[in-house]
């Protein structure tokens, strides 16, 4: 990401990735700030504004498969 761009997803998109999305993309960390009775969340990463935020787990979204460099 490049927090100097406004659409992060058109930022991706021209750095060698295709097709990502506009919209929120999951983290693989749960976030640990629910409390007792509350419904487990997850990371979620805006990719138009950058933004991050926990969102239920529950809910729709899309992944970005990635691996380390050779």
């Amino acid at each position: 990401m490049n927090i100097d761009v406004a659409n992060q997803a058109s930022f991706l998109n021209g750095q060698g990735f295709s097709g990502v999305q506009a919209n929120g993309y999951w983290s693989s960390s749960i976030w640990a700030g629910f409390g007792s009775g509350s419904v487990p969340l997850a990371w979620v990463v805006n990719m138009v504004s950058g933004g991050l935020g926990p969102i239920p787990r529950s809910a729709g979204g899309f992944v970005l498969p990635v691996r380390a460099g050779q």
